[in-house]
């Protein structure tokens, strides 16, 4: 019993590595898309403020 005992935890300390490690490549994943959504915002006000540039400058020439 003893042995079955010291086998589980050892298990169990691999297993909590593990998952240790698995946390912190999810939370790696999960700042890596909010990185993403932040570029993807930035580019689309900067798209919106060069179609007012556009806009304006073109409307400007008339």
């Amino acid at each position: 019993l003893n042995t079955e005992v010291k086998r589980l935890c050892s298990n169990i300390q691999t297993f909590s590595r593990q998952v240790n490690l698995w946390s912190k490549e999810i939370f790696d994943v999960s700042s890596a898309l909010k990185e993403l959504g932040d570029t993807e915002t930035w580019s689309q006000k900067l798209c919106r403020d060069v179609q007012i540039i556009h806009n304006t400058l073109e409307a400007a020439d008339i």
